[in-house]
């Protein structure tokens, strides 16, 4: 029942994105949405999180074959600046809520660099939009996902769904590692 409880809270709390008191701007003219009281993505999201085959198994019936198997989050403000100038206009007109530097991990290893990323509203979801090399352009290939956070009392057991940014594939469970 805690469970439960908590994913309901967390949905709630993940899709209205509380009451902001005033924004905080960085040097790429982006703002970041302030909050009166900190929401779950800044309390929770930095750290390390791994894919939960157990989970997945027990959700979905079978394993995941997905490529993705792990995600680092780092939270700072500065990773806004890396975002290239022809999508700050774009971002602007979003509520930006958290900002940082990601790593994605795959079954063949880790990506080589940090990625900047910033987690916003879209169409009424929660997408963590990030930015990833496109051949000599750095960061001109903007990705995204739709995440929700089930917490419990013990941040170790948090579980942090993933799924791709149109909501037509099964949400990936990860398990937080640090």
């Amino acid at each position: 029942m805690k469970w439960v409880c908590r994913l309901v809270v967390g949905v709630v709390c993940c899709c209205s994105l509380g009451s902001f008191a005033s924004a905080q701007k960085s040097p790429s003219g982006l703002t970041l949405t302030k909050f009166k009281r900190a929401g779950i993505w800044h309390k929770r999201l930095a750290g390390s999180w791994t894919l939960s085959q157990k989970l997945a198994v027990q959700l979905h019936g079978k394993k995941e074959r997905s490529k993705l198997t792990g995600l680092k989050f780092k939270l700072d403000t500065k990773a806004l600046a890396l975002i290239p100038k022809r999508y700050q206009k774009f971002l602007q007109k979003k509520r930006l809520v958290v900002a940082g530097l990601m790593t994605l991990i795959t079954r063949k290893g880790a990506v080589p660099y940090g990625i900047p990323f910033v987690i916003t509203l879209f169409n009424g979801e929660t997408q963590v939009l990030f930015f990833l090399h496109r051949g000599k352009r750095k960061y001109g290939n903007p990705e995204s996902f739709q995440v929700m956070m089930m917490t419990n009392e013990d941040k170790k057991k948090d579980i942090l769904f993933v799924g791709d940014d149109l909501s037509v594939v099964n949400m990936l469970p990860f398990t937080r590692t640090r």
